[in-house]
């Protein structure tokens, strides 16, 4: 669905019903099941009140939470990439749309870099993470990109993320303020 929006689309998202209509148009099955059998136990265990009920909101209040992103920035040397994926937060709003699908918030890329960014989506969306780390290559090298851009994240929303951040020159930046950050580095 990812590819039929940014190839047949002037757009960057489309949700909700019309999103499943224009993939029906162009034939991408809508009726698959992702879940796993571990992840419908674990929602099973959980026991949600209904979405009408009044305590639905509350309920999702307590329980949202966790992250779970693959991030990943690359460069030719003349262009670059920046693309994350994520399985989404445990327990969101039916319909809710992360940091992850927002250009600037959970991935960018321009001339000066790429950044993709993980951690608690609604402050990444809201500070732009991603596009904040990139734009501090106008100033820094990688490494200090990401730590200042987690420094000002951290004092702007008081959110917990981590950003990689990657030059035209394959120089690799990271930082965090999240309990962990698993990261790989491959090279030609």
């Amino acid at each position: 669905m990812a590819r039929l929006v940014a190839t047949e689309t002037p757009h960057l998202i489309v949700a909700g019903d019309p999103a499943r209509e224009l993939a029906a148009a162009h034939g991408v099955d809508t009726g698959v099941t992702l879940l796993t059998d571990a992840t419908d136990g674990r929602f099973e265990a959980a026991d949600p009140p209904l979405l009408t009920s009044d305590t639905h909101l509350d309920w999702v209040r307590e329980h949202f939470g966790g992250t779970d992103t693959v991030g990943a920035v690359a460069t030719d040397g003349d262009r670059l990439a920046a693309a994350t994926s994520t399985a989404g937060r445990w327990f969101a709003l039916a319909g809710r749309v992360g940091d992850v699908s927002q250009l600037g918030a959970g991935f960018f890329a321009d001339d000066r870099g790429g950044a993709s960014a993980t951690g608690e989506g609604e402050a990444i969306a809201r500070f732009g993470l991603a596009r904040r780390a990139v734009e501090l290559l106008d100033t820094f090298g990688p490494r200090e990109a990401a730590s200042e851009a987690i420094a000002e994240f951290k004092r702007e929303t008081g959110g917990r993320a981590g950003v990689l951040v990657l030059d035209h020159e394959g120089r690799v930046g990271r930082e965090h303020n999240t309990a962990a950050m698993q990261t790989a580095r491959s090279e030609k």
